[in-house]
């Protein structure tokens, strides 16, 4: 009978609460929550936009810059082994 008794009140108490949130809804209280809930969505979609392509231009440059090292590297081994080819 004593478990019956707390499923019933725990029933009426969730119905309760269902209905105060209905009725918050209703008068549009949540309103504003959900407004900010949306800007700051939007901006950690921004922000994390932003990152993924600052990390994409940083790995393009990087990239380049390893391009031009290894091909100044490589003209400057063509240049010795030319002159060693030229003085025998």
């Amino acid at each position: 009978m004593k478990k019956l008794l707390i499923g019933v009140v725990a029933g009426a108490a969730g119905i309760a609460a269902g209905y105060c949130i209905r009725k918050a809804q209703e008068e549009h209280k949540f309103d504003p929550i959900i407004d900010r809930a949306n800007q700051l969505a939007a901006q950690a979609k921004k922000k994390a936009k932003d990152i993924a392509d600052l990390a994409q231009n940083e790995a393009e440059y990087l990239k380049d810059r390893a391009e031009h090292l290894i091909g100044r590297e490589k003209s400057k081994l063509t240049a010795a082994t030319n002159n060693k080819v030229q003085k025998k």
